[in-house]
């Protein structure tokens, strides 16, 4: 989902990006009916204001449509107040921190075909040494409990495979408290460099804050 950004100076425009899977069309009418009327003739580069505008000016503020409505128009105005200073975005929120930026590679929809050992040749082929999986194939009927636990034996065997690799999971959500605290502590093991939304609460920091209390030395990412 991307939306476009105009301003009244000819060639001052840009992109931003609010794709949040499943919610895609809710997006769309957010930005279109309800973000729309109220950007058409501010300054462009009164980044905080507008942000600030657009989160308080709503009765329901932290819902996922509204909230990667506001993104998407946050990146582009970002964009066009970079082009409007005649600076690299990068000068604009505080300049270079890094020479080179570590990659990792995803076990997805890229991979089509390959199967485990496949896919761990291919990373190490194309000079990765960071890699991400999901939790495997879904139970079926679904079952958390069960999800976790195949989610462990997929982590295990992905870490046999690439014994020197950075792991990562990305658990999109999918289990209840419970089962996350078991994942958890089924993963300790394995060391994984972080652990992405493990629980099917993530509209709130919470939950993750209470994973947090019996598992502070892994990286718990919100997504």
């Amino acid at each position: 989902m991307f939306i476009r950004v105009l301003t009244d100076q000819p060639g001052l425009e840009d992109w931003g990006e609010a794709t949040t899977e499943h919610h895609k069309m809710a997006i769309a009418a957010q930005i279109q009916h309800e973000l729309r009327p109220r950007l058409v003739g501010l300054d462009p580069t009164n980044i905080e204001h507008i942000w600030q505008m657009l989160h308080r000016q709503f009765w329901w503020r932290r819902g996922v449509v509204h909230t990667s409505a506001i993104r998407g128009v946050d990146i582009a105005l970002w964009d066009i107040a970079a082009k409007a200073a005649g600076l690299p975005l990068f000068k604009m929120l505080g300049g270079q921190v890094r020479q080179h930026v570590r990659l990792y590679v995803r076990y997805g929809p890229e991979m089509a075909g390959k199967d485990h050992q496949q896919a761990a040749e291919w990373m190490l082929g194309n000079g990765y040494r960071a890699f991400k999986h999901g939790t495997g194939a879904r139970s079926m009927p679904f079952d958390s409990a069960r999800q976790a636990q195949i989610a462990m034996e997929e982590h295990a065997l992905f870490r046999e495979l690439l014994p020197d690799a950075e792991l990562m999971i990305d658990c999109a959500g999918l289990f209840d408290m419970q089962s996350a605290y078991e994942l958890l502590k089924g993963l300790r093991q394995y060391k994984p460099l972080f652990i992405e939304e493990p629980t099917a609460l993530m509209d709130t920091p919470d939950s993750t804050k209470r994973l947090k209390r019996g598992f502070g030395e892994h990286r718990l990412a919100l997504g």
